[in-house]
């Protein structure tokens, strides 16, 4: 079973048309019908963002996870998650909200307990 039948199945199975995943993805019905009728499958963070929406496993959508490049899981797991938190949170915000929250991001990177240890590899998280 392709990855579009794998989501088409689950999708019915949780009673949802097109249009409501894709409302809950953020995307166009339109979309979400390609990603279902797609034989390839597509990059590990719009499998784990369908994977979210469906309220399923990752590989209840994909049978072999190592198919994805370990610094694509990285960075969709470093920065998918807190990155874009931040992100949707900023959107909610004035000018002058974002503005403050800049300057406190800047002041937070002069306080030793919060800098990242350079000898971190970029795709690995950081030590606590």
């Amino acid at each position: 079973m392709t990855f579009g039948e794998k989501i088409k199945k689950i999708r019915n199975e949780k009673g949802l048309s097109q249009q409501e995943l894709g409302k809950i993805l953020g995307i166009r019905q339109q979309t979400v019908a390609q990603y279902e009728k797609a034989p390839y499958t597509p990059k590990y963070d719009t499998v784990r963002r369908i994977a979210k929406a469906l309220d399923c496993p990752i590989n209840a959508l994909v049978e072999d996870e190592t198919i994805f490049q370990r610094n694509d899981v990285a960075d969709s797991l470093l920065y998918g998650g807190v990155i874009a938190r931040v992100s949707d949170n900023m959107a909610k915000l004035t000018l002058e909200a974002m503005s403050k929250v800049e300057e406190y991001t800047k002041d937070l990177t002069k306080i030793p307990e919060y800098q990242k240890d350079p000898e971190t590899p970029p795709d690995e998280p950081p030590k606590d």
